[in-house]
């Protein structure tokens, strides 16, 4: 929108602007709180008459311009009155905020939308916005946004002859991470595993006590991995990287997932692997890119020699933890055959110390045919 007079039409909403049947956008208090906690540049306008003695929000700019002003202004509020901090407003006018936020006591009030008309003058490329239900809601939803300062630290200025308050140069303030709400940080990672897939989201899953399966991204992080005592990792991909091998003990199997890879050609291998890192008391990753079809195929593979389970019993054992899993047909024939090549010539003697969560311990190994 060019810079002109109120009356101008707004900008047709942005992708994600609420279209409300008014130009003026409001957000909630979550969606504020969000805002706030991530790197986002907001700018916060408190509308409220003569604030300085009241709580407000952290950082918010306050008003300072009287009721007579107000009235008397016919819809073309000075930017100074709005901003009286100067290095804030030429920082407005420059458009470096991202968001500007307004708000008043309870929700929008005709000073919201006068203020908003005016921003809009002078601010072109912000996205602005009238917080839902105001200072009032805020104080219920996420009181530690609230700045609990008082007056104190005031200095006089002039406005129309009579001298009103306004605020030394802020300290910069201090964030106390005790007094976040915690719903706060629950809606945070909501928001994060939108943009999350799937099969990345959560820790890798454990299978057996010395067996997790997970995905490349899992494999990523060295801090998860020493958190969960991996010891080695299985890779099972041509083209995932071995982070860190001065640290972990890897074994890659580079296997393509598509309908004409071999994959059970590698299930002896796979399966020496993860037993010699039990044997030594480690743990081990299985993971390829995403943690869905290769990785979870010889999983499968493992179970169905080591704990002389059926393909069926395996599979849902596994569903049941990690939910995302789906070997391709390909894969799932060539288990379907090992289970048959298991059941007539077992692979290897059972460890009856490996119970998985869902069955009894039992001392002898029963074969399942």
């Amino acid at each position: 929108m060019n810079k002109g007079h109120v009356g101008e039409a707004a900008p047709s909403p942005s992708p994600g602007m609420m279209d409300l049947s008014s130009k003026y956008e409001q957000i909630s208090c979550e969606t504020l709180a969000i805002w706030l906690a991530t790197s986002k540049k907001v700018l916060l306008i408190d509308c409220r008459s003569f604030p300085l003695g009241k709580k407000r929000l952290k950082g918010a700019q306050p008003m300072r311009i009287n009721s007579i002003k107000m009235r008397r202004c016919k819809g073309n509020l000075p930017l100074q009155d709005i901003i009286p901090d100067p290095d804030v407003r030429s920082r407005l006018e420059n458009d470096h905020f991202e968001c500007i936020v307004i708000y008043d006591e309870n929700g929008i009030t005709s000073t919201c939308k006068l203020v908003f008309d005016n921003i809009q003058k002078v601010s072109v490329s912000s996205r602005i916005c009238v917080l839902e239900g105001g200072m009032s809601s805020i104080k219920k939803t996420h009181p530690g946004l609230i700045d609990n300062g008082n007056s104190a630290g005031l200095s006089p200025i002039s406005v129309g002859g009579k001298p009103l308050l306004t605020p030394l140069p802020p300290k910069t303030p201090s964030f106390d991470e005790s007094v976040v709400d915690e719903r706060l940080r629950t809606v945070k990672q909501s928001e994060k595993d939108k943009n999350t897939p799937e099969y990345d989201q959560g820790p890798p899953v454990n299978i057996l006590d010395h067996l997790f399966l997970g995905s490349a991204a899992h494999a990523g992080q060295l801090e998860l991995l020493k958190r969960l005592g991996i010891t080695a990792l299985l890779n099972v991909s041509p083209n995932c990287p071995n982070h860190w091998p001065d640290k972990f003990v890897y074994e890659t199997i580079p296997v393509e997932d598509n309908s004409t890879a071999d994959i059970k050609a590698h299930f002896h291998k796979a399966i020496r692997f993860i037993n010699k890192v039990k044997e030594e008391g480690g743990r081990v990753l299985v993971h390829c890119r995403a943690g869905v079809s290769r990785s979870a195929t010889l999983c499968l593979a493992y179970l169905i020699s080591c704990r002389g389970m059926s393909l069926n019993d395996a599979y849902d054992e596994v569903k049941r933890k990690r939910r995302v899993i789906a070997p391709n047909f390909n894969f799932m024939g060539q288990l379907l055959s090992w289970q048959e090549e298991q059941r007539l010539n077992p692979l290897v003697e059972p460890m009856a110390e490996l119970q998985l969560e869902s069955q009894p311990k039992k001392k002898n190994f029963i074969r399942i045919a």
